[in-house]
This record gives C-alpha cells, sequence and structure tokens, in this order.
C-alpha cells in the first residue's frame, strides 16, 4: 500500500489534503450558534454552493434569517462565517473596524476579500485588507472626492444623461416613423452604460463613449463581461482555493474574462502618463487631481509611489465598483417607479417647483430636490444594492451571548436589517414619505454605504448621480413595466436585476 502511495504523488496529495482537512475540522472548537448542520470536513458546502452557483445568495440569506434567526453560523471546510442581523451589532463591526492599527480593534477587513479578487483586483481600495496599505491607498484616493470633484460630477452627470435622451429620442422618432409610440429598453444595460461614462471622466477624464458603443454589439458586450466577474468572485467564497481551476474559477478563467477590460484600462493609463509627461500638460492644484492622476502622481503627495500593479488594480476596482454600483440602483429606482405612477408624479411635481420648465440640475440646486432624493434613499433601503459586509473578528469576541473566535468572518447582513420590523414600519413597502422632514434613521438600521472608516469612498458622487439620472429621465420620459419578463434577481457582490429590466419607454 505504501508503495502503490509512493508511486502516485497525484494521489498522495489528494491524501494529503483529505487527511489535513479532516484534523482542521476536528479541531474546530465547538459552537453555540445556531446554523445548518455542517457536514463533516465540507461544512455547509452542499447548502451553499448551488445558492452561489445561481447568484442567488440573497436568497439563501432570507431563508437562513428566518429559519435561525438574526444570528446564525455557515462552515465552509474549515472556515466559520458568522451572519448578524442585528443593528447594534452592526454599527459595533462596522464602526469597530480597525483602519490601520489593528492592536485595540475588535473587527478588522481580513485578507478573505483580497483572496478572492486575485487576478482582478488585489490591489483595490475595497479590498484591502485593515491596516497600513488599506490606510496608504484611501489617504491618497481621499481627494479624488473632495468639492471640485462632486461639482464636476454634477456635471458631468447632466452630460451624459443628455447623451442618452439623444440616443432615445433618435430612437424614439425611428419608432414613430413606424407607427409606434413607443421604444422597448433595457434600463439596466442604459444604465450601465451611463454610470461607467460618468465613472471614466471623473476619476480617469477618459470618455469610454459606452452610450455611443450600446449599437456595437461586440464591443458592448466584451465591456460587460464585468458580471462574469462578480460571479467568479462570489463561487470562490464557497469552494477552497486549491479546488478553483476545477470549477473553472482559476486565474486562466479570471484572466479571459477581463483580458477585453484590461486592454481599455491599460490604454486610459498609458495615455494618461503620455498627457502628464507632455511638456504642454495642463497644471492642475492638488485638489483637481482626479483618482488616476493621484494615482500616479502620489510620489509628490507623500512620498510613497504606487507600483503599477498596484495602479492598475485601483483603476479596474473603480472602473469595477464605480459603475456597476450605481447601474443597479438606477435600475432599481425605476423598476420601483414604473410600479408607482404616483410617486412618478411627485417627482415630476417637484421639478416643475424647482427647476421649472427648462432648468438644469446643477451643483446649487440639487439640494433642493429633496424628494427625489428620498425616492433613492428608499430605493436604497428596500433594494441594497450590497447585500451584505464581511469582516473579520481581530480577537475573541462575544456577539450576542455567543462565542466568536478571532479570525472568525462576521458577515453584517444589510439586506436583513434594511427589512426587519423592528427597525422600519412597512418595511416591504416602498414609502418614500418615510424621509419626509430630514428622517434620520437610528445608528445601523441604513447602511447602504456601509460604515465606520472603511464606509464607501464615492458615496456623495453616487447619490449626485442618481439625482441627476432621475431627474432628467423623469421629466422627459413615460416608463411602463414590461410584464412579459423574469425579473431575475442575480446576487453576487453585488445585486440586482443583472439579466436586465426592460421598460416600455415613451415621450410624455
Amino acid at each position: 500500500m505504501l508503495e502503490l502511495i509512493a508511486s502516485h504523488p497525484i494521489l498522495t496529495a489528494v491524501l494529503a489534503i483529505v487527511i489535513g482537512l479532516v484534523l482542521l475540522s476536528q479541531r474546530t472548537t465547538k459552537s453555540t450558534l445556531p446554523g445548518p448542520k455542517p457536514w463533516p470536513i465540507i461544512g455547509s458546502l452542499p447548502l451553499v454552493y448551488p445558492y452561489m452557483r445561481h447568484e442567488q445568495g440573497w436568497r439563501m440569506g432570507e431563508i437562513l434569517n428566518a429559519t435561525y434567526g438574526n444570528i446564525f453560523e455557515i462552515r465552509i471546510f474549515s472556515r466559520r462565517e458568522v451572519v448578524v442581523c442585528d443593528a447594534d451589532q452592526a454599527k459595533r463591526i462596522l464602526a469597530g473596524t480597525a483602519a490601520g492599527d489593528l492592536s485595540k480593534a475588535e473587527f478588522c477587513r481580513g485578507s478573505l476579500l483580497q483572496r478572492m479578487h486575485k487576478d482582478f483586483a488585489h490591489y483595490g481600495l475595497f479590498v484591502i485588507p485593515s491596516g497600513p496599505d488599506w490606510k496608504k491607498h484611501r489617504k491618497f484616493l481621499q481627494p479624488a472626492f473632495g468639492p471640485h470633484h462632486l461639482r464636476l460630477s454634477t456635471e458631468v452627470a447632466v452630460e451624459v444623461t443628455r447623451s442618452l435622451t439623444d440616443l432615445w429620442d433618435g430612437l424614439l422618432k425611428n419608432a414613430l416613423a413606424n407607427g409606434k409610440k413607443s421604444i422597448t429598453v433595457n434600463i439596466h444595460e442604459a444604465f450601465s452604460n451611463l454610470t461607467l461614462d460618468v465613472i471614466g471622466k471623473v476619476a480617469f477624464s477618459y470618455n469610454f463613449k459606452s452610450i455611443e458603443l450600446m449599437n456595437d454589439a461586440v464591443a458592448h458586450k466584451d465591456m460587460f463581461l464585468i458580471n462574469e466577474v462578480f460571479a467568479t468572485v462570489i463561487k470562490r467564497f464557497a469552494v477552497p482555493p486549491f479546488l478553483w481551476s476545477y470549477f473553472g474559477l482559476g486565474e486562466k478563467d479570471a484572466q479571459k474574462s477581463i483580458k477585453y477590460i484590461n486592454t481599455i484600462l491599460r490604454d486610459v493609463i498609458e495615455k494618461k502618463r503620455a498627457r502628464m509627461a507632455s511638456p504642454d500638460a495642463e497644471e492642475k492644484s492638488k485638489w483637481n487631481l482626479d483618482l488616476l492622476d493621484r494615482l500616479l502622481d502620489a510620489s509628490k503627495g507623500g512620498g510613497e509611489d504606487f507600483t503599477d500593479q498596484e495602479i492598475m488594480d485601483e483603476v479596474f476596482a473603480f472602473f469595477l465598483a464605480g459603475h456597476e454600483t450605481t447601474a443597479n440602483a438606477l435600475t432599481n429606482v425605476f423598476w420601483e417607479l414604473s410600479r408607482h405612477p404616483d410617486i412618478m408624479a411627485n417627482i415630476e411635481q417637484e421639478i416643475n417647483d424647482v427647476l421649472g420648465p427648462d432648468g438644469e440640475p446643477n451643483h446649487e440646486n440639487l439640494a433642493s430636490l429633496k424628494y427625489v432624493e428620498q425616492v433613492v434613499k428608499e430605493t436604497l433601503r428596500l433594494h441594497p444594492v450590497v447585500s451584505g459586509i464581511p469582516r473579520e473578528a481581530n480577537k475573541n469576541v462575544e456577539i450576542m451571548g455567543h462565542h466568536v473566535p478571532a479570525g472568525a468572518t462576521v458577515f453584517v447582513a444589510i439586506r436583513q436589517i434594511h427589512r426587519d420590523t423592528r427597525y422600519w414600519d412597512r418595511p416591504l413597502e416602498f414609502d418614500p414619505s418615510r424621509w419626509d422632514n430630514g428622517f434620520n434613521p437610528r445608528a445601523g438600521t441604513y447602511l447602504p454605504f456601509g460604515d465606520g472608516p472603511m464606509n464607501c469612498i464615492g458615496q456623495k458622487i453616487a447619490m449626485i448621480e442618481s439625482k441627476v439620472a432621475v431627474i432628467q429621465l423623469v421629466r422627459k420620459y413615460k416608463f411602463t413595466l414590461v410584464q412579459e419578463q423574469s425579473f431575475r434577481i442575480r446576487s453576487s457582490i453585488t445585486t440586482g436585476f443583472k439579466d436586465g429590466l426592460f421598460l416600455e419607454v415613451s415621450h410624455k
């Protein structure tokens, strides 16, 4: 038997892995936490993987919350994941997350997110673990989201939304010539293009021309292979790294899905480098540098250079998160508006009252459109684009009466908290009026952009972009939901109508 094993190195490796996993599972401390009973060695993998494979993690979360309560545990091999559906604990976990110094904090962002994003955005701000590297990136990038860039975001959002309305107007003109009064629009696709063009101009001073390319099926398909990135990352959570290649989640699979996008982003970086090196380069105040300016010019800001890989990963991360999250949020806004014509009418009335028939939104008047903001806030409550946020116990802690060991993943379930009757009256109803009179929700109950030191760096730009798009589109068009479609919600890192949401669009 020993000779057989010695003569087959692959068999030897497999046996070593199995024995190691058995020993690890035996060493895992017994837990008092409720949750699905784990299988030997593999834990809850048979339960979790089908949901991850079909991008239905949001549904699994709802089922497990209803079954086991507001705190439960899932085990995947030797990894422990504690899911918390409680506002007070959410505030404690997120606000108590270490940014740089880990010595005193109860929680941190561990290496899990970064490992799952291997080959994609390993050094992206959104996945870097707590510590000096995260502090370095956040410090250098934060000014790229300051007052100048907020004003610029408003101007760019108006300009890009106008490009979308010009496109729709042309399509409606052709439809009318053929005896039709409306066009069918995949609103998720439209908003993905809109938000990509906005993030390109604001963060990189680059025009992706995504709206212009909507009629180029090949380029458009390659650009939006981005959804495969999110799908790969979420599946990796349920599969140990040594099996990634077997499940189509390995490095070669990752590189294939992002090859076209990487080519585009390298072009963005090289063109920016060339402009900055040119004798005719525009002189910019340090407060006016965009995100890519700051990455390439980092040594002038504090003496700490960014490597080429760090620059590429940050550009990829902001390309990824900077448009996909807001596109899903806007899709959800129009999903609700198409089903609530009274709320759409309220928006139109506010637009007329504040802007008049011909006025455009700008940085000064945007804050006066309070009902529009309430609609966006309510959408983000009922349909949070990020369903949950993972953290890691930095030390042994107690959560809701249960011992959680250092190193365990602690997952804050945003979707469940946003829909909990303990915190919200009629939580499953879409009701923007709940935000009347400057309503400020209790801490920990409203987390669309996270909380604490690692909250979303681009949340103000996302709100500006969303409000501008709602204003410019609602005042001009009527939106009617197409009934014969699947309405399938997919959940990876983000949650939304990623297969598309189709609306009939017509002029008012």
